[in-house]
């Protein structure tokens, strides 16, 4: 449970992190008009340039608009170019002046895609449509390696005996012919070492280091792109020397001219997202690549890109996309045939070990036995089997595949079905790694046939775990303990669930989904829960519901690091990522202008860069120590509770329904709620009328709900006939911050209205106007304003002023992607955002922040996102929009906080502008939310 397969390929990634914009009902740009002579004659037309992509090039570079071909499958082949040409129509190809005709052509996301043969000793490849400026690429012939060549002819065998030490003879052979070559032919011999040392068993990235400075030296962006790529497979994906040499990659990517080499790249820079907790620009990265592959007619790439697409929707919970997803990827799937079946069962198996985790942590519906079926059937069925063989790899996936068959069985409760799967481990061998899952799916078979003893007995035969294997297996120790009457024993192990989860949750590591809808990854918890109510402890059952809140809503990845960070600390990171920036930005111009200059010009450039890109490394290995140093396994929360006349609610799933938890200083009660409704009505019944004397006591109520409930406007819930919040102040509580004071300024910050250039984001009129209510009231409190319109709304000036005001006010868009809201983002000035991050690290932070924009206080999955990112970072009071607003609802929202903004207690204030504007029947009453510490 938990792992996946290789396919033989470096899994690697990029693409931009385009956010959605889902700002206030904002008034589009009007279309530009045009004026248009009815008695003019067009006498020409501005031929248009031709969109193309090309894959098969081991080298060239686009400035030069070069392609050194790869070597033919066979002799007296021609070498293959994959092309894709945007546009409806067909296009002629040329090779030299022979119109030639493609091998296969298929139309696709709106082009064509060809399969073109190159004759040997070609020079050129043009590509010519109607009213379109020709596109022409340069054909070089396969690269020559007079050194190398003879070496690498006597490379042994795949499946020869002796092929270690044989291996070892062509390794020295290559290390003492180097100073013979030049640095392409060196580029491609270190490369061709790192894999073969790798292929010995030992660490190939000190070759492949080596094979990354004579690519860069020899001036090849492809082969820098590629060689690279292979570094980054042997550093792995913990290493902190990978990120920089992703980023150095990323800086040749726009002068690649090679598509497989880009989807590659794309790739690896979507595992790095991934890593670092931004899983929404991963999956768009990934989208890329897949979407590129295709073009491109890539087919097994295409494959992993789609697979992993799948696997990383399914466990974030994005259930339509998972099924538009995986109906693509079935749709184009290729026959599978004895070449093939090995690749397409590992990419099935990936897809079925995150529907298996998906299912087990509660994130996702998809049943994973179709899936895991077919998998299986290509690893072993007749028609399309698998040549496993001696190869370790597909070997081990095949165990996987039979491995998630017993697990997809067991989740649907089909004993015999299980049982009869797990017989296939009898006769065949399994690596060590995959015993422990073997021995879990005993234990829940035998649980599931109420067969305690035996459960029990597997239970002792488990002793090495790992990551999910370890929660699985408390729980199930815990589950068992229970149903033998163990209490204890069974509190135990669902708290030692508990802390597993809490580890896998922390910093970069594990990211299991954070807001489901059903037990999951909560069923730790849920279970502690039940057994301390049940022996009359509430007070802890309270702490542990507190704990399993605040962990769903803490940040994760590179996130979680920085909020883990002192205020010192995160200055000194800054500082190391702003020099590291300075040097990447210095290469990335020179990089530009390098490929138009002469070759001597170009390498002497690209030599002098040598100690920029020792300084870049430097500065990012500083910066990743300095994050290193985070402790992201801190308690969730500070462990105070409630003041005198406070009301904390909690909400957390149950095994079934929900666990409602009302604590004040003098008491804690826990009751099931079973079911919740959908209606207001129904839910104020089933979430506020069992807490009714202990609201009625409250003087201020504090909202911890988690999952689902996150949405519900709690403050406009019906309680003894009228709204809660006519009654009680109502506020959410992150309970999970930084320690962190707020800024010590007296001044306020206004923007409004940004002069954004993002495609589809308009101007906001009412913003403007809301510039000026706000401005008036802060002035007669006192308060100096700055207010920042348009143009001067810039990225730099207001990261500069957030540190020295006590007060913020935004109005403009909210950038979210509909699901995770930890992408989320504040659109400024040109193209710049103030993201999540940018709010986190930023110190001190105001005290008081008013984001007027749509969903800047929303929960998303995954994580909240700007109001309480805020909060994390320090503000004791962040008010914002849960939905959607339209333009006018966001100015009214703002006038009625501002005609109140003279209350000094934050919940009161809130409370006075809802009342302000449902006495006036206004709709933004049901978005507003105050989120504070």
């Amino acid at each position: 449970m938990g792992r996946s397969v290789g396919t033989g390929c470096v899994w690697v990634a990029v693409a931009a992190a385009i956010a959605v914009a889902c700002g206030r009902e904002r008034a589009r740009e009007p279309a530009a008009e045009v004026a248009m002579d009815t008695g003019a004659v067009l006498t020409a037309i501005d031929p248009v340039p031709l969109r193309v992509e090309v894959a098969g090039c081991k080298g060239g570079e686009k400035a030069a608009q070069t392609c050194a071909l790869r070597e033919p499958d066979g002799a007296g082949e021609p070498a293959l170019l994959q092309v894709w040409v945007d546009g409806d129509a067909h296009v002629d190809i040329a090779v030299d002046a022979d119109v030639v005709t493609p091998r296969e052509s298929e139309q696709i996301d709106g082009g064509w895609h060809y399969v073109v043969p190159i004759a040997r000793g070609a020079t050129a490849l043009t590509i010519r449509r109607a009213g379109a400026v020709p596109w022409r690429l340069q054909l070089l012939p396969a690269p020559v390696y007079p050194v190398l060549g003879p070496i690498r002819a006597t490379l042994p065998d795949q499946n020869d005996a002796t092929r270690g030490p044989r291996l070892e003879v062509v390794l020295g052979k290559i290390e003492a012919a180097l100073p013979l070559m030049g640095t392409a032919e060196q580029a491609e011999a270190l490369w061709v070492a790192s894999v073969m040392t790798w292929d010995l068993g030992r660490d190939g990235a000190e070759f492949g280091r080596r094979a990354l400075a004579a690519a860069i030296e020899a001036g090849d962006a492809t082969v820098v792109v590629y060689n690279a790529g292979i570094l980054l497979h042997m550093l792995g994906p913990d290493s902190d020397e990978a990120g920089w040499v992703l980023e150095l990659a990323s800086l040749y990517a726009g002068n690649v001219v090679d598509g497989r080499n880009l989807v590659q790249l794309e790739m690896n820079l979507a595992s790095e997202a991934l890593r670092a907790g931004e899983g929404w620009r991963g999956i768009e990265l990934l989208r890329a690549a897949e979407a590129r592959a295709r073009r491109l007619g890539l087919r097994d790439v295409e494959g992993a890109a789609g697979a992993r697409v799948i696997a990383e929707l399914a466990l974030r919970g994005r259930e339509a996309e998972r099924v538009v997803a995986l109906e693509r990827f079935y749709s184009r799937s290729r026959p599978s045939s004895s070449e093939t079946a090995c690749v397409d069962a590992a990419n099935l198996t990936n897809i079925g070990s995150s529907f298996v985790q998906a299912r087990f942590l509660g994130a996702s519906t998809a049943d994973p036995e179709p899936t895991v079926a077919a998998a299986v059937a290509r690893f072993d069925t007749d028609a399309v089997r698998c040549e496993v063989g001696d190869n370790r790899e597909w070997q081990d996936g095949r165990a996987l595949a039979h491995g998630l068959s017993v697990q997809s069985a067991l989740l649907g409760g089909h004993w015999a079905d299980a049982k009869r799967r797990l017989e296939w481990f009898d006769g065949h061998a399994v690596d060590a790694s995959r015993v422990t899952d073997l021995v879990l799916s005993h234990v829940e078979l035998a649980l599931g046939q109420d067969d305690l003893e035996v459960a029990a007995n597997h239970l002792r035969e488990v002793h090495d775990t790992d990551d999910l294997e370890e929660w699985r297996h408390q729980l199930l120790r815990a589950r068992v303990a229970e149903r033998r009457g163990q209490r204890a024993a069974a509190l135990r192990a669902y708290l030692a669930a508990e802390r597993v989860v809490d580890a896998l949750t922390a910093g970069a590591g594990i990211q299991p989904p954070r807001d489901d809808t059903s037990l999951g990854i909560h069923a730790g918890a849920a279970g502690a829960i039940a057994l301390l109510v049940r022996e009359g402890r509430k007070d802890e059952a309270a702490r542990v519901a507190r704990r399993s809140r605040g962990r769903t809503l803490r940040p994760v990845g590179r996130a979680a690091q920085l909020t883990a960070l002192s205020a010192r600390e995160r200055s000194e990171w800054r500082a190391a990522v702003a020099e590291y920036e300075t040097a990447r930005d210095r290469i990335a111009a020179e990089l530009t202008d390098a490929w138009a200059m002469p070759a001597d010009a170009r390498a002497f450039l690209l030599r002098s860069h040598g100690p920029l890109r020792a300084a870049m490394q430097a500065a990012h290995g500083r910066a990743f120590d300095i994050l290193s140093r985070a402790d992201t396994s801190a308690p969730p929360s500070d462990g105070s509770g409630p003041r005198p006349g406070d009301l904390w609610l909690y909400f957390h799933p149950a095994g079934r329904g929900w666990f409602g938890i009302a604590q004040s200083p003098s008491a804690t009660v826990v009751l099931a709620i079973d079911a919740l409704g959908t209606t207001p009505e129904a839910l104020g019944h089933a979430l506020l009328d069992p807490f009714d004397a202990e609201i009625a006591a409250a003087r201020e109520v504090r909202v911890l709900a988690m999952g689902p409930l996150l949405d519900v406007a709690f403050h406009e819930l019906p309680w003894r006939e009228h709204a809660l919040i006519d009654h009680v102040p109502v506020t959410w509580a992150v309970d999970f911050g930084l320690d962190a004071d707020p800024s010590p300024g007296t001044g306020a910050l206004v923007v409004a209205d940004p002069a954004t250039h993002m495609v589809g984001i308009g101007r906001l009129p009412h913003a403007r106007h809301e510039a000026v209510v706000v401005a008036d009231a802060l002035v007669a409190l006192g308060m100096p304003v700055k207010t920042l319109l348009g143009a001067d709304a810039t990225l730099l000036e207001v990261l500069a002023q957030l540190g020295e005001v006590r007060w913020f006010h935004y109005a403009g868009h909210g950038l979210v992607d509909g699901r995770s809201a930890w992408d989320a983002a504040l659109p400024l000035a040109g193209e710049a955002v103030l993201t999540v991050r940018d709010i986190i690290t930023t110190a001190p932070v105001p005290e008081t922040v008013v984001l007027s924009g749509c969903e800047t206080a929303a929960s998303g999955v995954g994580g909240l996102g700007l109001a309480t990112a805020f909060v994390l970072a320090g503000s004791r009071n962040v008010v914002g929009s849960a939905t959607v607003l339209r333009d006018n609802d966001a100015r009214d929202m703002s006038e009625s906080l501002y005609r109140h903004s003279g209350i000094a207690d934050g919940p009161a204030w809130f409370r006075a502008a809802v009342l302000d504007g449902r006495a006036r029947d206004q709709a933004w009453t049901a978005s507003i939310r105050l989120w504070q510490p």
